[in-house]
């Protein structure tokens, strides 16, 4: 078997390695590939396939390993004059040093992708590496600064009329709002977020965002002093419980049905509709009775003891 048709039967062998979570197969056929390209003196692709192996090599545990095939891809990047590779390489290695905690070494590697990717006016890569930089600045605890990086990331997704990420960073964007304490435009993200999702056919992520608004409606419901103000957020909050609650339905998600059937009858047993929290209840321990969840369950007793 020659080199060409070697490397098309090792790429087919790691595509279904790592479809089938066989990481072991997945390994030996990246450190194949690596070697081809280095015989044949492909920097670009040793580059690309040495990226791939690091991805392979974290998903195993093999952390220092992994930053060793991310540090040779950059090396054959930058050999190769590739800096587009050599930004994607930088970018998922940052994204590793940030799953692993050493959040500083993150931010300086982020930041070196972000300024090649500007210097050549990559926005697809722009807008990945100032998400990440965001999420960086989240699990610091550091909401303002994160904010920066989320809203730059929204602007590009728009830029480029590319409503999968432009979903996905208004809700990283609205987590972000709301540990600032900046509810109405966490909720206008939000919102927002369930309208890309629905129009994309992503009926699972619809869900979840108008499951979290029926989240932050109840919050707010439970902060505010002002009795009609309450009773608005409340209304609102079992609006999107029950838009959530269809979406799952449609999905033929039960658990997700009976955990947001059990969430509205709190909300009904807080505003004193004890009848119709008992039916949402029993509705819930009905599922969650054939789902087998006897934890859960019990539960549901417990609150309909309560009545």
């Amino acid at each position: 078997m020659d080199h060409s048709q070697e490397l098309v039967y090792l790429l087919r062998l790691v595509r279904q390695a790592l479809q089938n979570e066989d990481f072991a197969g997945a390994l030996e056929g990246l450190k194949r590939l690596v070697s081809i390209a280095e015989q044949e003196q492909d920097w670009g692709a040793a580059a690309r396939h040495l990226g791939n192996l690091a991805l392979a090599q974290y998903r195993v545990g093999q952390v220092e390993a992994s930053l060793a095939s991310f540090a040779q891809g950059l090396r054959y990047a930058q050999q190769e004059a590739d800096p587009i590779t050599e930004a994607g390489l930088l970018g998922n290695m940052g994204n590793l040093l940030r799953e692993v905690g050493r959040y500083h070494d993150a931010i300086h590697t982020l930041h070196k992708a972000l300024d090649l990717s500007q210097q050549h006016n990559d926005q697809r890569g722009r807008g990945l590496w100032l998400t990440n930089l965001g999420l960086v600045y989240n699990d610091l605890a550091q909401p303002q600064q994160a904010s920066i990086y989320h809203m730059e990331a929204v602007k590009i997704a728009m830029q480029l009329e590319d409503r999968p990420n432009l979903a996905l960073r208004l809700g990283h964007l609205g987590n972000t709002l709301m540990q600032l304490g900046s509810f109405d435009q966490a909720v206008d993200c939000y919102s927002e977020a369930v309208d890309l999702y629905l129009a994309l056919d992503r009926k699972q992520e619809a869900a979840l965002r108008l499951g979290i608004l029926g989240n932050l409606y109840t919050q707010r419901a439970r902060q505010t002093s002002d009795g009609h103000a309450a009773a608005e957020y409340y209304a609102l909050a079992l609006e999107h419980y029950r838009e959530s609650a269809l979406l799952a339905h449609e999905l033929n998600d039960f658990l997700s049905q009976a955990e947001l059937a059990k969430t509205m009858g709190r909300v009904l047993y807080d505003l004193g509709y004890r009848e119709e929290a008992r039916r949402y209840w029993v509705a819930a321990a009905n599922i969650f009775t054939q789902l087998n969840l006897p934890d859960k369950l019990n539960e549901l007793q417990q609150l309909l003891n309560r009545l």
